[in-house]
């Protein structure tokens, strides 16, 4: 079965009661209706506790009957959270929190910790070779009961709405006030365009004169956004420029260039090994266009587990021992 919810709210962590002629709701069976809706699965909770989905399900039922109302809906496919349990989960968010932090804060903080961490990540190419994800592994390596899932899109989901923890996002494409973000590194952003479309079109002088090129779009949000290029650093100057190909996959668009398909904005890093093959050439000089930041975002009002704050934890402390994570996917370009 699968559990479908819309976003949910932090609201007052205030013991919660059930009715009047019984007794308060066990902290437990809380946890367990957290489980469930995180997981999206009564089957998939059932796995990770190894218990039989019956006895998860009687327990539910129970907890149903201690509040007077039901939490979910149930058919033959799904379990989809009633209103009251949108209310109770948004109202218990906080309350599981502090029952967490206090449990790790009397207890070994380097015990083992079971769990899940749920990830989305821009498509960084080649992304298996980055050292994100050797930081990834490393953690892994360190916590082997937390199982980690990635999930790879280049336009940002609703972290809470679809069950992430955190997510990887380029600085162009976040717009959410609501969330904590923590820059991880950064990527210089340059024009490129191939020796042959440059021979055929000519070599524009400046990125003003890019109106009169064909140039990749980027589709991210909205069509607007496809249509415009920055010229400069400054995210309010952008220009509306032509071209016939658009994609949201920024190795697309590198090897749209590479085929003389146009003019793309691309990362330096990620073009290293076209430019010393000649497949590629950075135009406008030496200084980016734009300076670009790959951030680690996390919901800043919303229960994050143990697991997903074990997880931040370790990314920030690699970063604070490592330097800022190296975007070149290209391990024999990395300095």
């Amino acid at each position: 079965m699968t559990v479908t919810s819309s976003r949910v709210k932090t609201c007052s962590s205030q013991p919660l009661q059930s009715r009047r002629d019984s007794k308060p709701v066990n902290t437990e069976d809380i946890k367990l209706f957290h489980k469930i809706v995180q997981a999206g699965s009564l089957t998939e909770t059932a796995e990770q506790l190894q218990q039989p989905k019956s006895t998860l399900s009687r327990r539910v039922k129970a907890m149903e009957q201690e509040l007077g109302t039901k939490l979910f809906h149930r058919n033959n496919r799904n379990l989809l959270l009633t209103g009251a349990g949108e209310s109770f989960y948004s109202n218990t968010q906080q309350l599981i929190a502090d029952y967490n932090t206090a449990v790790a804060e009397i207890t070994n903080t380097q015990a083992d910790i079971k769990g899940k961490v749920r990830i989305q990540t821009f498509p960084l190419p080649m992304l298996e070779h980055a050292p994100l994800m050797e930081a990834i592994f490393s953690f892994m390596e360190l916590h082997p009961n937390i199982k980690v899932d990635i999930m790879t899109s280049s336009e940002p989901l609703d972290i809470s709405g679809n069950n992430f923890d955190l997510a990887f996002w380029v600085e162009i494409i976040f717009e959410h006030p609501d969330m904590v973000s923590r820059p991880i590194a950064e990527s210089h952003m340059y024009y490129f365009a191939s020796p042959q479309y440059l021979a055929a079109k000519g070599t524009p002088s400046s990125p003003t004169e890019l109106v009169d090129h064909s140039c990749i779009h980027y589709y991210f949000n909205t069509e607007e956004a496809a249509n415009n290029l920055p010229i400069d650093d400054n995210r309010n100057h952008d220009i509306k420029v032509p071209g016939t190909l658009c994609t949201n996959n920024v190795e697309v668009a590198k090897h749209a260039a590479i085929s003389g398909k146009g003019i793309a904005f691309l990362p330096n890093e990620w073009c290293q090994k076209e430019m010393v093959s000649k497949k590629l050439v950075r135009l406008f000089g030496p200084e980016p266009i734009l300076v670009s930041k790959l951030n680690l975002v996390y919901p800043s009002r919303k229960f994050v587990s143990i697991a997903a704050q074990r997880f931040i934890d370790f990314i920030m402390e690699y970063k604070e021992k490592h330097g800022p994570f190296d975007l070149n996917t290209e391990p024999s370009l990395r300095n």
